[in-house]
């Protein structure tokens, strides 16, 4: 458990719709990754990241990253 969350706590289900991450994709400690979200092959989500799926989808294409810091909100 590092920076006080384990990964099943930050990809977190919401209304139902939980994260869908590509084996090879990283996601970093301290990043929150919630609700209809795809991270494709070799895609990454770098430190204090919060990426929310809520009423509409994320998706992060393969070899894509989202750098440290953003926050996407798909409402």
């Amino acid at each position: 458990k590092q920076g006080g969350m384990n990964l099943d706590e930050r990809l977190q289900t919401y209304l139902g719709r939980r994260p869908v991450i590509a084996d090879s994709a990283y996601v970093a400690a301290g990043a929150v990754v919630i609700g209809d979200v795809r991270l494709a092959a070799h895609s990454s989500v770098w430190p204090m990241c919060v990426l929310r799926g809520d009423i509409n989808s994320i998706e992060i294409g393969e070899g894509s990253n989202v750098q440290d810091g953003t926050i996407v909100l798909a409402r």
